[in-house]
């Protein structure tokens, strides 16, 4: 399947890119409205995290990490970040935060 942007056909698999590298902020704010999400600076903080975290492991992370990793970064519990996190993606972590920050289709996502 392709994605349509910006005069471009871009791969993705259920909407989620297969390619890491064709990812963009302008991409990311389109995948966004499909998902019916408004970008805002909480949303582009976890992106960065997510994108950063698969950038150096080349896997996404798991959910638990993902938690410690936002915690950390915005120096909050781990329980305040879980709820961040599903308040910022209401429709589920991999459905809708991995398809935006631009992360291929996870293993276990079905």
């Amino acid at each position: 399947m392709t994605i349509k942007f910006e005069n471009r056909d871009i791969e993705d698999e259920d909407g989620y890119l297969i390619h890491f590298s064709d990812w963009s902020e302008a991409l990311a704010g389109h995948l966004a409205q499909l998902e019916n999400i408004q970008l805002e600076q909480n949303h582009w903080d976890v992106i960065g995290i997510i994108r950063q975290y698969y950038s150096e492991n080349s896997f996404t992370p798991m959910l638990k990490m993902l938690f410690n990793l936002i915690a950390e970064a915005k120096q909050i519990e781990k329980t305040e970040a879980s709820q961040l996190f599903y308040q910022l993606f209401p429709g589920g972590p991999t459905k809708q935060a991995f398809k935006i920050a631009g992360l291929p289709k996870p293993k276990s996502c079905v």
